[in-house]
């Protein structure tokens, strides 16, 4: 799986964990182990999980050493 080439744009602003694990192409095992990480960006809406996009990007970024989208555009904004 590359990480880095992920379309976050085919991702709706909350998802579930069956969108989750087809995103990343990981297993159902796997999708729920990470929605009960620290610091990962899921809630609980009675019985069902819920997945935020951009929490799932930030996280991602984290998880990478990337600095955050919007950390990103002020630098740039900087440079222009």
């Amino acid at each position: 799986m590359d990480w880095n080439n992920l379309d976050w744009g085919t991702l709706p602003p909350f998802f579930d964990v069956k969108t989750l694990k087809e995103f990343l192409r990981i297993g159902t095992a796997a999708a729920y182990e990470m929605t009960r990480q620290e610091g990962f960006p899921a809630i609980r809406v009675g019985r069902s999980i819920r997945i935020s996009r951009e929490g799932l990007r930030a996280w991602h970024d984290r998880q990478f050493g990337l600095p955050p989208e919007e950390e990103v555009k002020n630098k740039l904004k900087l440079i222009l």
